[in-house]
């Protein structure tokens, strides 16, 4: 698992750079554990070592907190300091590929701009993260909005389903073992879902239907996609929209549906 987090780390940065021609010039390193000292800085070189610390092993997943320690570039930090704000922001909350990790990072912090390091200053940065690993995780991982033209995917805080059975009042009986048997009618599906509200098509919408004068009965196309498999063509109808503004942080919104025709 150790090889695997170094593999998607060193992506991780690779991707941010090979999109940006800043960090053409730029040769990355990433370490596991190891000592610094042992790998002699180049001028455009940017050395990344990984930590890991003591996690907690609970029910098939593992939460494992890690710190990079990032040497920055020949006698500057811009470089290195934008590639790991936009680290940070890329790729807090993101899965990898196959969904077993789940990322969170916070954002860096400049430990000392001005190390002396072979022939000349370095700054040496922090980033601390934490990594959840479940080999076999089925969660939600995306649950988007068709506007009409593509499938939108929003950034969900949370998110609760529930689907209910109602079954026949009249139980079908066995004889002679007298066991019941049930018989299924309907089911209901209640999709709960919480985030924070932003400037797309989905909340402008609803917005319209409960301050203009949009009809209350509008349906939504939605997609729901799991490890392995998406549901897409769901459509839904709101019957809930609660909304909750406190100082100095973003508006966030709990939101409604059940199925639609």
């Amino acid at each position: 698992m150790i090889k695997k987090i170094n593999e998607l780390i060193y992506a991780n940065f690779r991707r941010l750079m090979n999109t940006n021609e800043l960090y053409d010039d730029i040769e990355l390193i990433v370490s596991n554990e190891r000592n610094i000292e042992t790998l002699k800085p180049k001028k455009n070189r940017i050395i990344v070592v990984i930590s890991y610390f003591e996690s907690a092993i609970t029910a098939g997943q593992t939460l494992m907190p890690v710190q990079l320690s990032i040497l920055s570039e020949y006698n500057n930090i811009e470089k290195t300091q934008a590639l790991l704000y936009a680290y940070a922001e890329s790729y807090n909350t993101k899965d990898n590929a196959d969904f077993t990790i789940k990322q969170f990072y916070l954002t860096p912090e400049l430990v000392g701009a001005f190390n002396e390091y072979y022939d000349g200053y370095r700054g040496l940065y922090t980033m601390s993260g934490t990594l959840l690993i479940s080999e076999n995780m089925n969660a939600l991982t995306e649950f988007a909005v068709f506007d009409g033209e593509k499938y939108v995917a929003l950034d969900l805080i949370s998110s609760r389903i529930n689907f209910g059975i109602q079954v026949s009042p009249d139980t079908f009986i066995d004889l002679p073992t007298a066991h019941t048997f049930a018989t299924a009618l309907q089911g209901t599906l209640t999709v709960n879902i919480v985030l924070y509200q932003t400037d797309n098509f989905l909340f402008n919408d609803i917005l319209g239907m409960i301050f203009a004068d949009l009809p209350i009965d509008r349906t939504y196309q939605c997609r729901f996609t799991y490890r392995k498999v998406s549901y897409s063509n769901v459509n839904l109808q709101l019957v809930d929209y609660e909304n909750a503004n406190e100082l100095a942080s973003l508006p966030a919104v709990s939101l409604t549906f059940t199925r639609a025709k």
